[in-house]
């Protein structure tokens, strides 16, 4: 036998009575509510998150589309400007987006979202477009966390590459309220289960105690004791059988006193009439003695 069967079977009777009935089975709920809720909210972090960053892929994606089909004219004409426009415009109004430049058929920088600095030779090789790939999505750790670094083709790689970097704090936030708004909704519906465990379990406890005092009472010979009937399940035809039974009881104590009763009277007058038939020898006798004169 393993050393865990050997714990549980002596601590198992131990545990069983000195954990009452109604901490059972409340304990039951809860530890059920426990292990669906873990599991749901293990299964909806991995679920969110693997939906989120498959969005923010997808969303990088269609930006860099996006940049790489406004910088065509720009890039072939070397509209430096323009694209420089190109590229504040696109950081303003998407706040993920980590950086952003623009390649040329050469793989040389024409405008980059870096301020102070260029371009780092190793962000700049980093992800490169093969021939007919639409997009290549390379993720890649930095101070920012996780970032998605997308290339995109501008006009068949004919004019150039449109390079986008995604960062991953924004989703990871959001999905960082999300699993704050669902624990606290298993916080809550984990409030509401120990208070239906506790409820439930006194349907079953306020019975049971009320016949344990029953049969207490029975125990002292006191047959008029009945249980009030408060659901219809078994424990309500457990009760129905015990209030039969002191019934019964109470009613054979009844039959039992009244033949005591009458056989307690039937041995008084036959102890009477014994006395009488006793001292009638004696009387006729002296009677007889007066007659004769002796």
């Amino acid at each position: 036998m393993a050393v865990s069967d050997r714990l549980m079977c002596r601590l198992g009777p131990r545990l069983s009575n000195i954990i009452g009935i109604r901490a059972k089975i409340s304990g039951i709920a809860i530890l059920l509510v426990l292990l669906l809720g873990s599991w749901i909210a293990w299964r909806s972090d991995s679920t969110t998150t693997g939906i989120l960053k498959q969005q923010l892929e997808m969303r990088g994606v269609s930006i860099a589309r996006d940049v790489a089909a406004r910088s065509v004219d720009p890039a072939l004409t070397n509209n430096i400007f323009e694209l420089f426009r190109l590229v504040q415009d696109t950081l303003e109004n998407n706040t993920d987006v980590a950086y952003l430049f623009i390649q040329d058929n050469a793989g040389n920088i024409m405008v980059h979202s870096f301020l102070g600095h260029g371009v780092s030779t190793g962000l700049r090789d980093f992800n490169h477009v093969s021939g007919g790939e639409r997009y290549r999505l390379a993720p890649f750790r930095s101070e920012l966390g996780v970032v998605y670094d997308i290339a995109v083709p501008i006009f068949e790689g004919r004019a150039g590459t449109v390079r986008l970097g995604m960062q991953e704090s924004g989703m990871l936030a959001a999905a960082r309220q999300m699993m704050l708004s669902m624990y606290i909704s298993l916080a809550v519906a984990f409030i509401i289960s120990i208070v239906a465990a506790y409820m439930m379990a006194n349907l079953l406890v306020v019975p049971l105690h009320q016949l344990i005092a029953g049969t207490r009472a029975v125990a002292e010979s006191d047959f008029s004791v009945r249980v009030r009937r408060w659901t219809k399940d078994e424990v309500g035809q457990l009760t129905d059988a015990f209030n039969l039974m002191a019934e019964k009881l109470g009613a054979y104590r009844e039959e039992n006193l009244a033949a005591t009763a009458v056989q307690m009277h039937e041995i008084s007058v036959s102890k009477s009439l014994t006395g009488i038939i006793c001292l009638l020898p004696l009387s006729v006798t002296q009677t007889k003695n007066k007659g004769t004169g002796k």
